[in-house]
């Protein structure tokens, strides 16, 4: 496997009850006062959930973890121009709220839109564009998030989910701030033109936040669903997923523990349309119960997804890329590059990548490769993927029990790629001798492959 460079988150409309006149005096003083941030909040009625049984908690689901408990109050916003007024727009809904921004208006960030320490939120962007100053060096104001905290935070970007739970954002574009794929480049993973290069501005050396500019961040969230969204252009990734030590947890202020933080959990990325991200389309680096499924990743200037650990003791475990269409990727579609003790249950089903690396010889599938880790990947499947390949489609290391078996691997002509050793051509599927357990059924050309992708 080629070296890699190591790098530095409807409710049905209820019938609206007449309220009496001191009702209305005190929705109209709270409307008043949440005016100067340009507010438009609308109380409607609770709306008993479809199958709620009578007395039943509406925060109690009966049905599948994937699908959030519906909000029980509508909270209309029309904040301006401004992050800051975004963010108290937010925060002047309560918990229980769906909240519903104006359809089709564009916003200048310069800052991070942070969603801190809420609970049983939807957030409907109405189809609005949420677009980073484009000087490819916004970073966030992290100190009014933590007071005190390092103001180079690494971490910043579009929208960050920092904890809670039950958050659910959904309709909305976000547009970042790595120049050459807003200025259409050609993909190049030079010097120039990656995060680790950017100019040092006040020579100490540190330049880590332009690379985690993500359009979408989860940080130690409990149950984030991410919808019909659209990211391009981050200086970084599309989705990250990591503890919210990264952020503002270096005193332990918020549980977890004190070395690791918390770590997101129950993520369900759907629909997710990825382009031009300098880093990778999806990178979920810690956690559990992590979903990916039936999105979109094209033009990733680094690699499709990458899941490598920042800690040998960090959680990755139950990841689950579903139905997913990789299209245009520089080094792999997807990649595992280190496993750490809670490295397990991987599933790669229903994917379609429909290219090979830009790199050619590279695999689309790979994980391992560091000879001085000795931890296991443990309980990995590979299904039913549709992959093309001018070498290796799937490389393996350090696994502990997998399955590889219906995917549909096309190999390309090498077209002067020279991807074959001395003993022959590239196999399509390469398991190294650190793995075991690995079963391998109906791989080739005429496996199933994925169904209904183009």
């Amino acid at each position: 496997m080629t070296a890699v460079p190591r790098r530095i988150t409807r409710t049905e409309r209820g019938q609206a009850r007449e309220l009496g006149r001191s009702q209305v005096v005190a929705v109209v003083t709270v409307a008043a006062a949440l005016a100067v941030f340009g507010i438009v909040f609308v109380l409607r009625t609770p709306a008993q959930n479809p199958g709620q049984k009578p007395g039943q908690n509406p925060g109690q689901s009966g049905g599948p973890r994937s699908v959030p408990t519906p909000a029980q109050i509508f909270c209309d916003i029309a904040p301006d121009n401004d992050v800051l007024a975004i963010e108290a727009a937010i925060n002047g809904c309560s918990d229980g709220s769906s909240i519903r921004f104006p359809v089709g208006v564009q916003y200048v960030l310069n800052d991070t839109i942070f969603v801190k320490d809420r609970h049983n939120l939807v957030i409907d962007g109405g189809g609005s564009t949420f677009k980073l100053a484009t000087d490819g060096q916004t970073k966030p104001s992290i100190s009014r998030i933590a007071p005190g905290y390092n103001e180079k935070s690494k971490n910043g970007g579009n929208w960050m989910l920092l904890r809670g739970t039950n958050i659910t954002l959904k309709n909305l574009k976000a547009i970042g701030s790595f120049p050459p794929a807003l200025n259409g480049e050609i993909r190049d993973i030079k010097a120039e033109n990656r995060p680790e290069y950017v100019t040092d501005d006040d020579g100490d050396g540190q330049i880590r936040y332009a690379e985690w500019m993500s359009n979408f961040g989860v940080y130690g969230t409990d149950g984030a669903y991410l919808q019909d969204l659209s990211g391009f252009a981050p200086w970084g990734d599309t989705i990250t997923a990591a503890t919210d030590l990264y952020v503002d947890n270096f005193n332990n202020e918020h549980g977890g523990d004190p070395k690791t933080g918390n770590f997101p959990r129950n993520v369900f990325a759907k629909r997710v349309t990825s382009e031009g991200p300098s880093r990778h389309c999806f990178a979920l680096t810690s956690g559990f119960n992590l979903h990916i499924e039936d999105s979109y990743c094209k033009s990733a200037w680094y690699g499709g997804t990458d899941q490598e650990l920042d800690n040998p003791n960090h959680p990755l475990e139950g990841v689950h890329f579903l139905r997913n269409t990789f299209d245009e990727f520089n080094l792999f579609g997807y990649l595992i590059p280190v496993a750490g003790a809670r490295t397990r249950d991987i599933s790669i089903k229903g994917n379609l990548f429909k290219t090979s690396p830009d790199v050619k010889c590279n695999q689309s599938i790979g994980t391992g490769g560091y000879p001085d880790v000795l931890e296991t990947i443990k309980e990995l499947t590979i299904e039913n993927n549709t992959i093309v390949t001018y070498g290796t489609a799937i490389s393996l290391d350090s696994i502990a029990g997998g399955k590889i078996r219906n995917n549909k691997i096309t190999t390309l002509p090498e077209d002067g790629a020279g991807c074959g050793t001395e003993q022959g051509a590239a196999p399509p599927i390469k398991i190294s001798p650190r793995s075991i357990g690995v079963v391998q059924e109906n791989n080739g050309p005429d496996a199933p492959g994925a169904v209904g992708k183009s």
